[in-house]
């Protein structure tokens, strides 16, 4: 598990351990770049979305079936459900789970019981 700060420039240290990780797994070069994209919309939504306040994000990669990478990220909006939104051509914003499920073999979202978190997660590649 890799456990960043809640702030945007985590993102760019995000992409860094899932290639290297995913690299280190010799999964395909295509998978990692798909991991890299999702696995960073899924932290800007914990940010966005989830109530982190800057706090910490973690954040959980596991080979999954097929060659295939799990990712994780927990926020703090258990109740939340993550929601895709339509975007007009032009927003900067509303387009990140569509992204997800576009490179996504399958993605959801759990509440883990007994904790005040919740858990948006993608399976990749496979």
């Amino acid at each position: 598990m890799l456990v960043l700060p809640g702030v945007p420039a985590s993102a760019g240290h995000l992409r860094q351990a899932l290639a290297e990780l995913a690299g280190s797994w010799d999964l395909p070069g295509q998978l990692i770049s798909d991991a890299q994209i999702v696995g960073t919309e899924l932290f800007a939504n914990a940010l966005e979305h989830g109530g982190v306040g800057g706090g910490p994000v973690p954040v959980e990669m596991m080979l999954g079936p097929g060659p295939g990478l799990l990712i994780s990220v927990s926020d703090h909006m258990p109740d939340t459900p993550p929601a895709p939104q339509r975007a007009d051509g032009d927003a900067e914003q509303g387009r990140g789970l569509a992204l997800v499920t576009a490179l996504s073999r399958d993605w959801g979202w759990e509440r883990r019981p007994g904790r005040r978190r919740k858990h948006v997660f993608a399976l990749l590649g496979g």
